[in-house]
């Protein structure tokens, strides 16, 4: 009986360490130039999240949203260390000049609701020098000049090489 006691104290202090490993964050780039496309990286750390709620991202177009998420366990001395990520990812593209502000996103998670600081972004005009010479540079191998945009999305099977 003893032995169980133990065992159970042993569960509820791992899940006490567990639930104060969550938290949220938001990575990305400070700057962009104007016509850039970037992302913005919202991440849930030992945590399944649900109902996120994105702020508007004022000057910027948002092309793409996904979402993917991840498991790591490494076990040094004995010592087993596991923690799990859900990423949400977001693909804008920078419209207009300025210093932006997006207030923080949220999500919830094992009952609590968690939420990332808020994103400074400063978008910088384009630089007149360089896109002169990037379309000459395209005359010249033989491309089509201009303001033409590819965006790539790669799918993944869980079940084919």
């Amino acid at each position: 009986m003893r032995r169980y006691l133990i065992m159970f104290g042993a569960l509820v202090c791992m899940a006490t360490l567990w639930a104060d490993n969550v938290r949220f964050a938001v990575d990305g780039p400070r700057q962009v130039i104007q016509g850039q496309q970037f992302q913005l990286e919202y991440t849930l750390y030992n945590a399944s999240g649900k109902d996120l709620r994105l702020p508007e991202f004022s000057g910027c177009k948002v092309l793409y949203q996904g979402t993917s998420s991840g498991t790591s366990v490494s076990v040094v001395n004995g010592n087993v260390d596991r923690q799990t990520t859900e990423t949400h990812v977001i693909t804008l593209r920078a419209e207009k000049e300025g210093s932006y502000t997006f207030a923080p996103a949220t999500i919830s998670a094992d009952g609590r609701t968690f939420s990332t600081n808020t994103w400074k972004l400063t978008i910088l005009p384009p630089d007149k020098t360089s896109s002169s010479a990037g379309g000459a540079s395209r005359q010249s191998m033989g491309e089509e000049a201009g303001n033409t945009e590819l965006f790539i999305r790669t799918v993944l099977s869980k079940t084919k090489v």
